[in-house]
């Protein structure tokens, strides 16, 4: 798939590179059927639009052209509603992904503007599969652990333990320090757009997150016993922030202090 990419020219941005970012996206993500889903018809619909880029970067079209190009593609109804859907205040408009704006009696875009329309879409279909969720969540349960090892964590490279399941396991200085990893996805547009619904939602997470901290602590015995240890900590690791005041809550932006907050709890503890 790869070796069909076009040559790129000297410009910094281009309808080659549009199309070339699309066998990308298709090649990298092959094993979870991207043409399956509804990227499928975004894909066909961003080539079609690349063809009218004629300085290469941006895209006007008649009413009718555009409906012409979009019908081809046969989007699904939500997919064409996103091309150019009007925002009603300032923070929406920020926040909006669609590619078309009307203007002067066109619609108008840019190959940057459909790239990123394309990036979205990628994102939606990949998210609805069970296997993608399961492969991500495998994905960053590693790289969470591989950035612990580089700050001095050993692992200990055990994920069961009589048939409980644990995320990661590191230990430093004799002491176990025991990691849930949450793939937890936050649309940060509602901050701005409906933050009682936002507040809502991160208030949930971290009571699922507590719980989850509570969880583990009534299970430390296993941990205790198989590794013969005092002092274990639990901690969650999320992939997207949350707003709260739990220190042992992290989110993955912050992973490259973890060995910091472990040190700040090691002196908490031992001041007590």
């Amino acid at each position: 798939m790869l070796k069909s990419k076009e040559q790129l020219p000297i410009a910094v941005f281009s309808a080659q590179e549009l199309r070339n970012e699309i066998i990308e996206i298709e090649a990298a993500y092959a094993e979870f059927d991207l043409s399956g889903t509804e990227f499928a018809s975004v894909a066909v619909l961003a080539r079609a639009l690349s063809k009218h880029a004629k300085d290469g970067y941006n895209i006007a079209l008649a009413p009718a052209d555009f409906d012409e190009v979009v019908a081809r593609c046969r989007p699904s109804k939500r997919l064409i509603n996103e091309l150019s859907a009007d925002a009603d205040d300032y923070a929406s408009s920020l926040d909006r992904a669609s590619p078309f704006i009307f203007s002067d009696g066109m619609f108008r875009t840019t190959v940057t503007l459909v790239m990123r329309f394309c990036y979205r879409w990628r994102s939606i279909s990949l998210d609805r599969g069970k296997r993608y969720q399961i492969r991500s969540g495998f994905i960053f349960e590693k790289a969470v652990g591989d950035a612990l090892v580089s700050q001095g964590f050993t692992d200990l490279g055990v994920k069961r333990i009589q048939s409980q399941e644990f995320d990661v396991l590191m230990m430093r200085e004799g002491v176990l320090w025991n990691v849930q990893c949450k793939n937890n996805f936050t649309n940060l547009a509602t901050v701005t757009s409906t933050p009682a619904l936002f507040a809502s939602y991160n208030k949930r997470l971290v009571r699922q997150y507590e719980r989850a901290i509570s969880k583990e602590l009534a299970r430390e015995h296993l941990l205790k016993e198989r590794f013969s240890v005092d002092r274990i900590y639990h901690l969650v690791v999320t992939r997207f922030p949350v707003v709260c005041a739990e220190r042992r809550i992290v989110p993955f932006s912050r992973i490259s202090a973890f060995s910091t907050l472990a040190d700040q709890l090691e002196r908490d503890k031992s001041s007590k």
